[in-house]
């Protein structure tokens, strides 16, 4: 029974531990993402800034260009966390899975559709 006592103590720091790394992780990753996707959005402004108006049409077509290229990497910032949970955390993907087939998936499974034709007025 001591034996027994003492492993369900020790079990407690092993899934804290375990939960601690992927929290470790999923910080990490976030970080890294934010660098990777907002840095270049805020480049391109500098560069904006420092050029200012210009009147050449190649040099106003390629800043339009990498404008509309940083703004898809700076809204893929936004849901770059999402992705991140999904792949770093056990639990999350449990939870999603959860989430998404048994509640959902089951209530709109279980609608009756009513027939009009057979409703008295």
């Amino acid at each position: 029974y001591r034996n027994l006592q003492h492993i369900s103590h020790r079990a407690i720091p092993l899934v804290r531990r375990e939960l601690d790394k992927q929290l470790t992780t999923m910080i990490l990753a976030e970080a890294l993402s934010e660098v990777i996707f907002v840095t270049p959005t805020c480049i391109l402004n500098l560069i904006n800034y420092l050029i200012g108006n210009s009147s050449d049409p190649f040099i106003v077509a390629l800043i339009s260009f990498f404008r509309n290229l940083t703004g898809i990497f700076y809204y893929i910032h936004f849901v770059s966390p999402f992705y991140i949970y999904f792949c770093a955390s056990k639990r999350f993907r449990q939870q999603l899975i959860y989430v998404l087939f048994k509640v959902h998936y089951n209530r709109w499974r279980h609608q009756r559709v009513v027939d009009v034709a057979n409703i008295d007025i």
